[in-house]
């Protein structure tokens, strides 16, 4: 019932992902405690007999190593054993006994339990993105359940069922019914395909979602290439209209310099006219003088 609620049901969820990843971590966990038990009673005790009792000695201290459990006393090495006995350590190998078991304390506190934080806290996250999602589905299994229970607690259940029995045969005989109820278990009777269909639909409508935004774009990429070829024809425009302007300056240029020529030619033709005239009347007036 706690799944209902908005708050603990996604809570229900990490719990039980968190438990998966924790089962995944034990196993790499069992591993390295094999390794170390294994080591550490071969040195510890060698030539012990296989018994129950070596076994639960190969485990123990790796298991309680994990919570700073660290036994030294047993690494100092047991003052009853004799030098020529085959089961006690020698002083080398209890050495080598301390070494591997601080490198084992070394990956199991810091390593892997920091891993496996790290991993609960992804999980945590993972979970929280899609809260809602998993409550509602949640809500929407608890609702499902208790809508296809009968109505009436045991032992009154039975009234219900021969109900429903009823219903069905009448349904059988006079009402056709609707299928829409049923259409998933005829249509698809194995799990797999449901989700088949469900993962088809969910493409289907994710691509008729994203057509319109892949028709926009391909719209406002055409508005931009006719946008940039008016900019380029108007640039077209203005460079020609600049040297249009610089012809039509120099053409203006050139029809001032031929003013000023005919000017200047039109001044030198009055003054050799003058000239001529002059000319005429010193002539006519020295011809009048050389007549009787």
């Amino acid at each position: 019932m706690f799944s209902i609620d908005k708050n603990l049901g996604p809570k229900l969820i990490m719990i039980k992902e968190m438990m998966r990843d924790l089962g995944y971590f034990a196993m790499i966990m069992f591993t390295f405690m094999t390794a170390f038990g294994i080591a550490t009673q071969s040195i510890l005790h060698p030539s012990t007999p296989a018994s129950f009792d070596l076994f639960k000695e190969v485990f123990r201290k790796a298991y309680f190593h994990i919570y700073a459990e660290l036994f030294l006393e047993e690494y100092d090495g047991n003052p009853n054993c004799k030098e020529n006995n085959s089961t006690c350590p020698t002083e080398i190998t209890t050495y080598s006994a301390i070494i591997l078991m601080c490198i084992y304390v070394l990956l199991t506190n810091i390593l892997l339990l920091n891993l496996l934080i790290a991993m609960f806290s992804s999980t945590y996250e993972k979970v929280k993105k899609k809260s809602h999602l998993h409550w509602s589905l949640q809500r929407y299994d608890i609702i499902n359940e208790f809508s296809i229970r009968p109505p009436l607690p045991p032992p009154f259940v039975i009234l219900s069922n021969i109900y429903q029995f009823c219903r069905y045969l009448y349904q059988k005989t006079n009402y056709q019914g609707t299928k829409i109820k049923y259409v998933f278990s005829r249509r698809y009777g194995d799990a797999s395909k449901l989700l088949e269909w469900e993962h088809k639909m969910v493409q289907s409508y994710l691509s008729r979602r994203h057509k319109p935004e892949s028709n926009d774009n391909d719209l406002i990429n055409q508005l931009t290439l006719k946008v940039e070829k008016l900019h380029q024809l108007n640039n077209s425009q203005y460079e020609n209209s600049q040297d249009i302007e610089e012809k039509f300056r120099k053409l203006c240029s050139r029809i001032d310099q031929l003013t000023l020529k005919e000017e200047e030619l039109q001044h030198n033709v009055d003054e050799k006219m003058k000239n001529i005239d002059t000319s005429l009347a010193w002539i006519k007036e020295n011809l009048m003088k050389t007549k009787p």
